[in-house]
C-alpha cells in the first residue's frame, strides 16, 4: 500500500503539468539548484530534471555519501552520470582533496564540466572512459536516450570510448590511499574479479557501491556473490546495506 502511494506521488511530481508550473521556472542557465549546489541539466529529460528538483534523484546514494564517506582521503567515483553524486562527494571531502570521477557516456561529459565549473570544483577531475579489463583499449558503449540505461555493448547506438582499469586511474592521478564510490550497472563485478594490482586492494580504505545481480562470462552472479568477493579481495567488512547500496570499510 505504502509503495503504491509513493509511486503515485512520484508520477505526479514528475508529470509535465507539475514540471511546467513549478520545476521549469526555477531552472536558470540550464541548471537545477540542489542542496549541494547546481547541477547542469542540458539535454536531460523532464523526468530527470524533476527528480533532481524534488530531491529524489539518487537520494539513497547521496545520503550514504553524506553519512559515511571519509573526508580525509582522495575519492575515485565510477559512474558519475549527470553529476549529482559527484557534487555531493566534492562537498563532503575536505579542502582540495582530489576527486576523480569516471563517466563512460560521452554525451554527459559537457554537462559534467559545466557542473564542475559553475560550482568551482577545482579538486575534481572528470574522465570519459569505461571500466574494462579486456585486451582492447577501446570499448563499445551503448548510449541510452535517457542515460539511465547506458552500458557496455554493441548495437546501432554504440560508440567507441576508452577502456580503463581502476589501477590505471590510481596511477594517472598518483593516488595512494583512497575511497571508492561506484555505480556502474553491473560492471563492478568485472573490476572486482579481474583487477590484479595489489595497491588497488591494499590502499582502498572504504567502498560505497551500488551492486547489481549480473552475468559475467556466461555465469550468473547474485549481489550476495559480489559482496562476498569484495569482502575477500579488499579485506573489507560491511558497515551498512539497504540491499541496493553497500558501505564497506577496512577490517
Amino acid at each position: 500500500m505504502l509503495q503504491s502511494i509513493k509511486l503515485n506521488i512520484g508520477k505526479i511530481l514528475t508529470s509535465r503539468v507539475v514540471y511546467r508550473t513549478i520545476v521549469k521556472p526555477t531552472i536558470k542557465n540550464g541548471c537545477v539548484r540542489t542542496s549541494k549546489g547546481y547541477v547542469n541539466v542540458d539535454d536531460q529529460s523532464i523526468y530527470i530534471q524533476s527528480l533532481l528538483f524534488w530531491r529524489i534523484y539518487e537520494n539513497s546514494e547521496r545520503r550514504l555519501i553524506e553519512r559515511y564517506l571519509r573526508k580525509d582521503c582522495p575519492v575515485i567515483e565510477l559512474g558519475a552520470s549527470i553529476g549529482m553524486t559527484t557534487l555531493t562527494i566534492c562537498k563532503v571531502v575536505e579542502g582540495n582533496i582530489p576527486v576523480i570521477s569516471v563517466e563512460a557516456n560521452p554525451t554527459l561529459i559537457p554537462s559534467l564540466l559545466k557542473t564542475k565549473n559553475i560550482n568551482k570544483l577545482d579538486n575534481l577531475e572528470i574522465v570519459n572512459a569505461a571500466i574494462d579489463y579486456g585486451p582492447d583499449k577501446e570499448v563499445s558503449f551503448i548510449i541510452d536516450d535517457n542515460n539511465l540505461g547506458s552500458q557496455k555493448g554493441v548495437t546501432d547506438k554504440s560508440v567507441s570510448i576508452p577502456g580503463i582499469r581502476l589501477s590505471d586511474i590510481l596511477r594517472r592521478g598518483n593516488i595512494g590511499r583512497y575511497a571508492l564510490v561506484s555505480d556502474i550497472e553491473g560492471a563492478e563485478l568485472e573490476m572486482v574479479l579481474c583487477e590484479n594490482d595489489p595497491a588497488v586492494f591494499g590502499n582502498c580504505t572504504q567502498i560505497i557501491m551500488e551492486i547489481h545481480d549480473t552475468t559475467y562470462n556466461g555465469k550468473q552472479y547474485t549481489k550476495k556473490d559480489i559482496v562476498a568477493s569484495i569482502i575477500e579481495r579488499f579485506s573489507m567488512q560491511i558497515i551498512f546495506n539497504d540491499n541496493d547500496t553497500w558501505v564497506f570499510e577496512k577490517k
